[in-house]
């Protein structure tokens, strides 16, 4: 749990608020068993759709990528559509399939 202060950043506070971090691991292999992560994430959804949260955005693995954790959830930000705008100008590749803009993986 940390405080964070307004700022005008694209995807920053509006005002300042808390925010709440959960780290949980996740192995490579798929059949290994997530604990806790189902509840996690239960509590994720809770926070953004019922409380009005915003989602979390941050690091995937050891790409430093943008990945907002819900489809759509780029949109909840109020300065998102400048902040696509600079993202397709300087990383039209990069970064929009995993903040949910695209489908498809560009290559």
């Amino acid at each position: 749990m940390r405080y964070v202060t307004a700022s005008s950043a694209y995807l920053g506070k509006r005002e300042g608020a808390i925010d709440f971090d959960t780290t949980h691991y996740r192995s490579k292999d798929p059949l290994t068993p997530r604990l806790y992560v189902d509840i996690l994430e239960e509590i994720e959804q809770m926070a953004v759709f019922k409380h009005g949260g915003l989602p979390r955005c941050g690091r995937i693995g050891t790409l430093f990528l943008l990945e907002c954790t819900f489809e759509g959830a780029i949109n909840k930000y109020k300065n998102s559509k400048e902040f696509l705008r600079v993202n397709e100008a300087y990383d039209s590749k990069g970064s929009s399939l995993v903040i949910g803009v695209t489908k498809k993986l560009a290559v």
